[in-house]
């Protein structure tokens, strides 16, 4: 609550709004993944990007980052199938779904949108199926 009340305060003491401006949107990187075991690199960005060549098995490295038990950390995983063979995905054991159900790996020429977060330092990473034939 102080820091909320800090804030507050600071916007009292602007005495001409035209000079005072509020930050941008908060724009994220895409990192588009490769290959058929590619690394999410926590440190790199928050949305990755694939379009799957065989069948896919990711790692999830949030190595570079510092996540505590206190921290929630996110990101999303936009995935394409765009072949005439449809391959799987398979993710890491350390990622939790809905009912013990792991979604499947989109239809040929399909987008499917994951956003998987953690809210315990990387242990388990929940993951959701956000948006399934976005294309």
């Amino acid at each position: 609550m102080a820091r909320i009340d800090n804030v507050i305060g600071l916007l009292r003491n602007v005495d001409d709004a035209q000079n005072f401006k509020f930050p941008t949107a908060n724009i994220e990187h895409i990192s588009t993944l490769t290959g058929t075991t590619p690394t999410i690199d926590c440190s790199v960005a928050n949305v990755f990007s694939i379009t799957l060549t065989g069948n896919t098995t990711f790692t999830i490295d949030y190595s570079n980052i510092t996540l505590t038990t206190d921290d929630a950390f996110t990101f999303t995983l936009l995935i394409t199938q765009d072949s005439p063979t449809e391959h799987t995905i398979t993710f890491p054991a350390s990622c939790k779904f809905q009912s013990g159900v792991v979604p499947l790996a989109p239809a040929r020429g399909d987008l499917d949108i994951y956003v998987c977060f953690t809210i315990d330092g990387g242990t388990n990473w929940n993951v959701f199926k956000a948006g399934e034939d976005m294309s």
